[in-house]
């Protein structure tokens, strides 16, 4: 997987279309899970806010303002309420991680005084974490891009939904080919942080996903 010149704080749009159809890149990863204590669904889709500055893209722009690289983020769990995001381990403050955890959370707390107009939901009591292996979560995720455009997001959620099956590439080609109306999947690319199992690998076959790239967890 090829990066371009810099690493800013921008996530996904870091990510140039390789040009193998495997390749992988060693990068460390961590998750961040942030409670927004409000139910987020509705920020999606906002009357007066366009879909790039909805309230919950808004809470994620106000996460890499913080200088965290977002990979990708989870579905909101627990009644909508919940994020958990996928992003670069060098990206955290190493020194004291504690301290950029606490910043992302008030720097999302500050957006209904900010953006009032775009978000709606009470989230000036959200709180974040560095979300860890408690729940016994192999920390895997992924990304599917389509276009230029990220249309899927998704880490391995097999404990918290009691399914085997809860893997991250298959939640998030369900996801995907949702979006697009379609299961079959073409000229679509999966990023994955380590390289998928048979499982999920037949998955990306019978989806027709283009090319895999892994980012192998060392």
């Amino acid at each position: 997987m090829a990066y371009d010149g810099t690493i800013p704080a921008g996530g996904p749009g870091n990510f140039k279309t390789p040009n193998l159809a495997h390749e992988g890149e060693g990068v460390r990863v961590d998750f961040i899970t942030v409670d927004y204590i409000s139910d987020m669904s509705a920020e999606v889709t906002h009357s007066t806010a366009s879909a790039n500055t909805a309230g919950l893209k808004l809470a994620i722009e106000a996460i890499q303002n913080q200088g965290v690289n977002v990979l990708g983020r989870g579905v909101l769990p627990n009644r909508n309420t919940e994020m958990t995001l996928m992003v670069r381990s060098d990206a955290l403050d190493t020194q004291s991680t504690a301290t950029t955890i606490a910043a992302i959370a008030t720097a999302i707390q500050g957006l209904n005084a900010m953006t009032p107009d775009k978000v709606t939901a009470n989230i000036s009591s959200a709180t974040s974490a560095r979300k860890g292996l408690s729940e016994d979560e192999v920390p895997v995720g992924c990304i599917i891009v389509h276009n230029d455009k990220i249309i899927a997001r998704a880490y391995n959620m097999c404990e918290r939904l009691c399914d085997p099956t809860a893997h991250a590439e298959i939640i998030a080609l369900r996801d995907a080919a949702k979006t697009v109306g379609n299961f079959r999947l073409i000229d679509a690319d999966i990023f994955v942080t380590i390289e998928p199992c048979t499982m999920c690998a037949g998955a990306l076959v019978h989806a027709r996903i283009r090319k895999l790239l892994s980012l192998i967890h060392i």
